[in-house]
């Protein structure tokens, strides 16, 4: 997913919707009932499914057909419990054997069951609900009056992947984006973007980076700023950077133990 297309589901209102299913036919259907009233994306198999949700900003539901290729839908729901567990989950299923149903329903811990075919109004409903939960819960979370955002600046993949996790887990944080370089996400602040963390790795050129920070303490006072080093970057960059711009630093490699507290103590 190109960064284009991320910032388009940062600054969207509409909640985010991905439907799981090896017929593209149904994923048609599905999307021309849904996309009038959320962001739809489609997956035609689990491992499609993660890597969207991998690369993304997360979504506010999960829907997957239990009859997958390689993957059936209850262990897809599994993942998604143990990544992104306020993500809402629905199960769709045209198998009758209802102890079937039971087990895999209990292994994913599923919200809700649909089955094949389905009610469209139903189906409308669940969605519906299971999208207003997610959002009563961010809202009932101490100090999440406001829903807050996450950038960041980071060339590892690996890294990328926790700090998207990272975003999902948190109940306040409504998306995380990632940015290519130091460029791309001035530009983004200069068009009113306005995330309210930014990580940023210090060997993402290490020498304009106190300019970037230079900026924001001057035009977005309100942005914290987590840097991140390896070691051997770690007692330049300290030495080199007003302290004053930043929130705090983190020596690599980072984990998600020691990166979690962090973020709450930064965004609370």
């Amino acid at each position: 997913m190109d960064e284009d297309v991320m910032l388009q589901i940062l600054s969207s209102q509409k909640a985010k919707v991905l439907f799981v299913d090896d017929e593209p036919r149904v994923l048609r259907s599905l999307k021309a009932v849904f996309r009038k009233n959320y962001q739809v994306f489609t997956a035609e198999s689990a491992d499609q499914a993660k890597s969207l949700m991998n690369n993304s900003n997360g979504f506010d539901v999960v829907v997957t057909d239990e009859r997958m290729p390689s993957i059936p839908g209850h262990k897809l729901l599994e993942w998604v419990k143990n990544h992104s567990p306020d993500t809402g989950r629905i199960l769709l299923s045209g198998v009758a054997d209802e102890q079937s149903l039971a087990d895999a329903m209990a292994i994913a811990d599923t919200d809700i069951f649909l089955p094949k075919p389905w009610n469209t109004e139903k189906f409308i409903d669940a969605i519906e609900n299971a999208v207003t939960s997610k959002q009563a819960s961010k809202r009932a979370h101490p100090g999440a009056s406001k829903l807050k955002s996450i950038a960041f600046i980071e060339s590892n993949e690996n890294y990328q992947r926790l700090y998207n996790k990272l975003s999902n887990d948190l109940p306040y944080v409504e998306a995380g984006i990632a940015y290519k370089n130091q460029e791309t996400f001035l530009s983004a602040l200069k068009a009113g973007v306005k995330p309210s963390l930014l990580i940023i790795d210090l060997s993402e050129d290490l020498i304009s980076i106190p300019d970037l920070l230079a900026y924001i303490a001057k035009n977005n006072p309100e942005l914290k700023v987590i840097l991140t080093a390896e070691p051997q970057l770690a007692r330049y960059s300290m030495s080199s950077i007003n302290s004053r711009h930043y929130f705090d630093t983190v020596i690599k490699p980072v984990s998600s133990m020691r990166m979690k507290p962090l973020l709450e103590k930064a965004l609370l």
